[in-house]
């Protein structure tokens, strides 16, 4: 989050000072989209006192480079147990653990996630459903595109 800050003018000892002040946003998206988002602001001001029609005299232009971090994590919501116990028959080693239904929200739509689920069909989702071996566990990261 940034806010949105005007240039300071020092007008003292100045016999006329009539100032406009306005600027125009360009947004640069790094790498397509993700967590890092760059505005190159322009900010124009306009001192009516020393303006020269025809010239540039009077027009002030001032540019601004303002990153945008998104630092908060996605919040996981519908998460299985911490430790899942099940019971395998005799001579059985694995089973299927249906842990689909897991929901993250963010305020970035290009969320990549990663299951360390060794076992698991897809371990480039957010779902680690899977055949999985007794005492695998799971960890959850995620990264900005």
């Amino acid at each position: 989050m940034y806010k949105r800050q005007a240039p300071a003018i020092d007008d003292q000892g100045v016999d006329c000072a009539i100032v406009s002040i306005d600027f125009e946003d360009v947004n640069l998206p790094l790498g397509g989209g993700g967590c890092i988002d760059t505005i190159i602001r322009t900010w124009t001001v306009i001192d009516s006192c020393q303006l020269l029609a025809g010239t540039n005299d009077g027009i002030f232009v001032y540019e601004q480079v303002i990153f945008i971090v998104d630092e908060t994590a996605p919040v996981l919501s519908n998460l299985p147990p911490a430790l899942i116990e099940i019971t395998l028959a005799v001579a059985q080693c694995d089973t299927l653990l249906d842990l689909s239904g897991i929901i993250a929200t963010d305020c970035d739509d290009n969320l990549i996630f990663t299951n360390n689920g060794f076992w698991a069909t897809n371990q480039n989702s957010l779902d680690p459903s899977g055949t999985y071996d007794v005492g695998t566990c799971l960890l959850y990261t995620s990264r900005c595109v």
